[in-house]
């Protein structure tokens, strides 16, 4: 699982600098925290669905932004110059910076008025069934 992936020696994270590896895997777990909830807010701003790559860097600066609290202004720099970085999908950087300055605007409206975070389905039978409702 992710904390294997993580702790390999050959993992993606092993040439980077402890802070830089912390700061990263909690990018990751955060967006995955929040995955459905940012899809739903990120939905209404697309079209069409971005290639995958432009996608998982969307919901990355959305969590930022929205979560963590990272001005939308430097999340959606970091998210650009990412697409940018993107050899096949680098035309996809307007859009990118479109959908995080409009998050800017108003995301974090639409962040506080969305329903509570619920745990995953296959997750919450078993809490549920462990320590009731309250707990889920």
């Amino acid at each position: 699982m992710l904390p294997d992936l993580v702790a390999a020696e050959d993992g993606p994270l092993r040439d980077l600098a402890p802070d830089e590896a912390a700061r990263a895997q909690r990018l990751a777990t955060g967006t995955l925290r929040y995955v459905t909830e940012i899809n739903a807010l990120l939905a209404p701003r697309l079209r069409k669905p971005p290639p995958a790559e432009v996608m998982h860097i969307l919901r990355r600066a959305a969590w930022e932004s929205l979560v963590a609290e990272v001005p939308a202004y430097a999340a959606g720099d970091s998210a650009v110059r990412q697409v940018r970085g993107l050899r096949r999908h680098q035309h996809l950087s307007g859009l990118v910076n479109a959908v995080v300055r409009g998050l800017g605007r108003d995301g974090a409206e639409a962040w506080a008025a969305r329903p509570p975070h619920r745990l995953p389905k296959w997750l919450d039978t078993p809490v549920r069934a462990a320590f009731g409702e309250e707990a889920a």
